[in-house]
């Protein structure tokens, strides 16, 4: 018996790999990869600067009192809508209706309006709600992009607050 011929083909000759190429790769390599991280923690810290509030322990010790109020409000049974309209000068308007349970216009309180950007706190724009008619008051707030922010209504009676809203709301 034959055995069958083998065919070995030997591999074609490649470049050697010198010191040279080796460098070249560790350099490009790590490059690219400081490269990057960089240009990550750059983005990370320009959007975010980092506080959600100034004392933790501060809002804690309030958290009890902030429920007392949030109780009461839900008692009061007030509705409260808002309607946000933006001009092409990037001024934001927004109009605020109130009214008691029953129905009942809301006019002699005073309110507060704060638009906060989700991600940075120094886009944040306030202005104050003036009332514009039977429970319908009124804001007018300069350079508001468009997005989602969070709007902040709060109303007052003689230095009492007695309504507090926080809605996500787009602005287009």
């Amino acid at each position: 018996m034959t055995s069958p011929a083998r065919l070995e083909t030997a591999p074609a000759p490649g470049r050697p790999i010198t010191g040279r190429m080796v460098f070249a790769a560790f350099v490009l390599f790590f490059g690219t990869i400081i490269a990057v991280n960089t240009v990550m923690l750059r983005l990370a810290t320009s959007t975010f600067p980092g506080l959600e509030t100034d004392s933790a322990y501060r809002e804690g010790q309030r958290f009890n009192a902030e429920t007392l109020a949030a109780q009461a409000q839900a008692a009061r049974g007030w509705r409260v809508e808002a309607s946000i309209v933006r001009d092409a000068h990037g001024r934001a308007h927004v109009a605020v209706s109130a009214a008691e349970s029953g129905g009942a216009a809301l006019s002699d309180l005073t309110g507060t309006l704060r638009l906060s950007h989700p991600t940075d706190r120094r886009r944040d724009r306030t202005g104050d709600l003036v009332l514009a008619g039977a429970g319908r008051y009124e804001a007018s707030l300069d350079d508001v992009g468009t997005g989602q922010w969070t709007v902040v209504i709060t109303f007052e009676r003689g230095g009492e607050r007695l309504f507090l809203s926080r809605t996500r709301a787009m602005v287009e």
